[in-house]
C-alpha cells in the first residue's frame, strides 16, 4: 500500500488596525504543501491512474476583516443603558490552481455574518485536491 508523507506551511502576515468606532484586520497567507509518496508500484500495478513519487500545491490568500461599533444612549425606553450594534464583513480570496485538468480556477467567499465564512463549504473547498498523477 502506498505512504505519504505531508509538510504544510502557513507563513502569514497581519495587520490589524482598530480605534473606539471600529477595526480592520488584514492578512496575506501562503499555503504551501509538499507531499512525498513511498510503496506506489503496488498501487500503480493495479490501477491505470498512476501516482506520482511527490507533489507540490502552493495556494495564496488574503483576507480583510472589518468591523464597526455604533452605541446610542436608550434615555427614552430604558434610562441608564446603552444599544451597541456592531456589523461585521470578511472577504476571504484563495487562488486554487488545479492541475489534474489545467484549468486555474479562483474562490472567493464573502460572508457578511459574524462566522464570516466558517461553515460555508470553503473549508471542504481547500481540503479537496485533485489525485497524484504522473
Amino acid at each position: 500500500m502506498p505512504e505519504a508523507t505531508r509538510v504544510h506551511l502557513e507563513p502569514t502576515i497581519n495587520l490589524p488596525l482598530s480605534n473606539n468606532w471600529g477595526s480592520i484586520n488584514t492578512e496575506a497567507k501562503l499555503l504551501a504543501t509538499h507531499y512525498q509518496q513511498t510503496n506506489l508500484d503496488w498501487y500503480n500495478s493495479r490501477n491505470t491512474t498512476k501516482l506520482a513519487e511527490s507533489a507540490n500545491r502552493v495556494m495564496p490568500q488574503f483576507k480583510v476583516d472589518g468591523r464597526m461599533v455604533f452605541e446610542r444612549d436608550m434615555e427614552m425606553l430604558a434610562p441608564g443603558y446603552t444599544q451597541t450594534l456592531e456589523p461585521r464583513a470578511q472577504y476571504l480570496y484563495v487562488h486554487i490552481a488545479i492541475r489534474a485538468k489545467s484549468i486555474t480556477t479562483t474562490r472567493r467567499c464573502c460572508n457578511l455574518t459574524t462566522p464570516a465564512c466558517s461553515g460555508t463549504g470553503l473549508t471542504a473547498v481547500l481540503t479537496v485536491l485533485p489525485p497524484l498523477t504522473r
